[in-house]
């Protein structure tokens, strides 16, 4: 059996939401340092200015987004929100 081997991650950018456009499909979050992010309409209705998003920037092959929000204004109950790419496997039907 192969060992598997894991990659280094890459950085991380982690930001506070400065505006958000729904107008668009996917949505446009607009970070504190102007970037742009294209989101899911899903996760851009749930997200306020000041909260604050992270995520591993791409690099290489990367299987794909993953991100975390901490929440500006909740109970901590529902602090944070993750979102991650889910992938089926041909070997679970």
């Amino acid at each position: 059996m192969a060992a598997a081997t894991l990659s280094e991650p890459g950085p991380i950018c982690c930001e506070r939401v400065d505006s958000i456009s729904m107008r668009c499909n996917p949505a446009v979050c607009v970070l504190a340092s102007h970037k742009k992010i294209l989101l899911s309409r899903i996760l851009a209705s749930r997200l306020v200015v000041g909260d604050e998003i992270a995520f591993p920037i791409p690099v290489g092959d990367a299987a794909g987004p993953e991100i975390y929000v901490t929440k500006a204004h909740s109970s901590a109950m529902n602090r944070c929100l993750y979102q991650v790419r889910m992938r089926t496997s041909p070997d679970l039907n």
